[in-house]
Protein backbone atom coordinates (compact mmCIF):
# COMPACT_ATOMS: atom_id res chain seq x y z
CA UNK A 1 0.00 0.00 0.00
CA UNK A 2 1.32 3.26 -0.77
CA UNK A 3 2.17 5.98 1.86
CA UNK A 4 -0.49 8.88 0.76
CA UNK A 5 -1.55 11.91 2.53
CA UNK A 6 -5.40 12.08 2.74
CA UNK A 7 -7.00 15.47 4.80
CA UNK A 8 -10.26 17.59 4.62
CA UNK A 9 -10.23 21.13 5.54
CA UNK A 10 -7.27 24.10 4.84
CA UNK A 11 -3.84 25.21 5.80
CA UNK A 12 -2.98 28.71 6.28
CA UNK A 13 -0.30 29.31 2.99
CA UNK A 14 2.32 31.99 2.26
CA UNK A 15 1.09 33.64 -1.43
CA UNK A 16 1.70 36.59 -3.70
CA UNK A 17 -1.16 38.86 -4.98
CA UNK A 18 -0.38 38.46 -9.11
CA UNK A 19 -3.74 40.03 -9.83
CA UNK A 20 -6.16 42.26 -8.59
CA UNK A 21 -10.00 41.52 -10.18
CA UNK A 22 -13.32 43.16 -9.25
CA UNK A 23 -13.74 40.11 -7.51
CA UNK A 24 -11.02 39.85 -5.35
CA UNK A 25 -6.78 38.93 -5.53
CA UNK A 26 -5.43 36.37 -7.47
CA UNK A 27 -2.64 34.61 -5.82
CA UNK A 28 0.49 32.37 -6.48
CA UNK A 29 1.60 30.20 -3.44
CA UNK A 30 4.44 31.14 -2.29
CA UNK A 31 5.67 27.70 -1.84
CA UNK A 32 4.19 25.34 -4.09
CA UNK A 33 5.58 26.56 -7.64
CA UNK A 34 3.52 26.68 -10.17
CA UNK A 35 -0.10 26.81 -8.09
CA UNK A 36 -2.17 30.31 -8.69
CA UNK A 37 -5.43 30.16 -7.29
CA UNK A 38 -9.05 31.67 -8.54
CA UNK A 39 -9.74 35.27 -7.28
CA UNK A 40 -9.98 34.96 -3.19
CA UNK A 41 -11.01 38.40 -1.09
CA UNK A 42 -9.13 39.35 2.18
CA UNK A 43 -10.61 38.16 5.63
CA UNK A 44 -10.50 41.56 6.93
CA UNK A 45 -11.59 43.46 3.69
CA UNK A 46 -8.32 44.89 3.54
CA UNK A 47 -6.65 46.09 0.02
CA UNK A 48 -3.60 44.62 -1.73
CA UNK A 49 -1.62 45.17 -4.81
CA UNK A 50 0.17 43.38 -7.20
CA UNK A 51 3.19 42.12 -5.02
CA UNK A 52 1.89 42.17 -1.87
CA UNK A 53 3.05 38.98 0.34
CA UNK A 54 -0.17 37.19 1.96
CA UNK A 55 -0.98 34.46 4.18
CA UNK A 56 -4.32 32.45 3.05
CA UNK A 57 -6.15 29.67 2.71
CA UNK A 58 -8.38 27.80 0.39
CA UNK A 59 -10.17 25.10 0.57
CA UNK A 60 -9.99 22.07 -2.27
CA UNK A 61 -12.52 23.51 -4.27
CA UNK A 62 -11.18 26.80 -4.72
CA UNK A 63 -12.92 28.58 -2.33
CA UNK A 64 -10.85 30.52 0.76
CA UNK A 65 -9.54 33.96 2.40
CA UNK A 66 -6.91 36.23 2.73
CA UNK A 67 -5.92 36.08 6.50
CA UNK A 68 -3.88 39.22 6.44
CA UNK A 69 -0.52 40.65 4.93
CA UNK A 70 2.71 39.14 5.63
Amino acid sequence: MKNEACYSGAFVERGIVTAVEDDGYVIASYDRKGITLPPIKGFDNATYEVGDKVYYFVFNDGTGKIICGL
